[in-house]
């Protein structure tokens, strides 16, 4: 999903799992997806529109055809897996997807309801992929590895305020420091994270360290796009 935003000018890419539903909803403002509902303002109240998916291998035309700036976050592969699975297992949505979903490939080879089993499925079956899934995710949503300039501004998960204050004070004339200070006071939404964080809990570190490595090693590229200071 896209949101045009006009008081910054620019288009949100919605990239699953990423505090995407946080900042378009707490933060920005949206409408849900599609036509019906009503609109959430946000704490910012922003004007909106929906303008596109983003789903399959690239965006949509409407999005494309813009010369608007377009701005995603994106999340460490480790953390963005765990995330992923404590999803789906708090809302027990284990059906499977469509073919041009961007987790099909996941939800429907390697998904495992046991946290352990997941990650060794992962790391196995990503082995044998022209590109890893979550590689595979970024791509599709920023086309990072075939240059294609699809977004204009990649933001990280990890830094989220510091990343959106910069996002904000150079696009948005109106913005003030009153503005984070609203923005840092909404509670985050963690439910999928305390989901991931009691199973995690139960490996021991050492078998957490290697599971963390071996993801690493199979999203390098996401790894020295974005992360070569930080893995």
């Amino acid at each position: 999903m896209a949101w045009y935003y006009k008081e910054i000018d620019a288009v949100f890419i919605d990239v699953p799992k990423t505090a995407s539903s946080f900042l378009r909803m707490k933060v920005f403002g949206c409408s849900p997806a599609g036509t019906a509902g009503p609109q959430v303002p946000g704490v910012l109240q922003f004007d909106h529109r929906e303008i596109g998916v983003k789903h399959s291998n690239r965006l949509d035309k409407a999005i494309l055809n813009t010369n608007k700036h377009k701005f995603c976050f994106i999340r460490h592969p480790f953390t963005w897996y765990l995330s992923y699975w404590g999803k789906k297992m708090r809302k027990k949505s284990f059906a499977t997807r469509g073919k041009k979903h961007p987790t099909y490939y996941l939800d429907n080879c390697i998904f495992n309801k046991n946290l352990e089993k997941f990650f060794e499925n992962l790391i196995i079956k990503g082995k044998m992929l022209d590109l890893p899934p979550y590689t595979q995710i970024v791509e599709n949503y920023t086309g990072f590895i075939s240059k294609t300039n699809e977004v204009d501004k990649v933001y990280l998960y990890e830094n989220l305020h510091s990343e959106l204050e910069n996002l904000l004070k150079d696009r948005w004339s109106s913005f003030e420091e009153s503005h984070m200070l609203l923005i840092k006071e909404i509670p985050p939404s963690h439910t999928s994270n305390e989901v991931w964080r009691q199973h995690l809990a139960l490996i021991n570190d050492d078998q957490i360290k290697y599971y963390k490595e071996k993801i690493c090693e199979l999203e390098y590229r996401v790894i020295e796009a974005y992360y070569s200071d930080r893995t």
